[in-house]
């Protein structure tokens, strides 16, 4: 496997707000997924945590945990 150049769906869930759900696609940089992706939202970032990834490299499946500010 040559890390980068595929990609995994990030099922991305919002347990309180689940109309927020979304999926995205985002490289696959190493054998095991990420335990936690920062996604852009504008001016901070949102946080999620890894739930399963049960069929890696294809896909996970990542919970909302919050947001943090992207100011220095």
């Amino acid at each position: 496997m040559d890390f980068g150049d595929d990609a995994f769906t990030a099922f991305l869930v919002h347990p309180d707000q689940p109309a927020l759900d979304r999926s995205i696609d985002l490289p696959v940089l190493e054998s095991h997924p990420p335990v936690r992706v920062r996604i852009p939202a504008d001016e901070a970032m949102e946080i999620y945590e890894l739930v399963t990834a049960d069929d890696w490299p294809r896909e996970a499946i990542y919970r909302y945990i919050g947001r943090e500010s992207s100011a220095s």
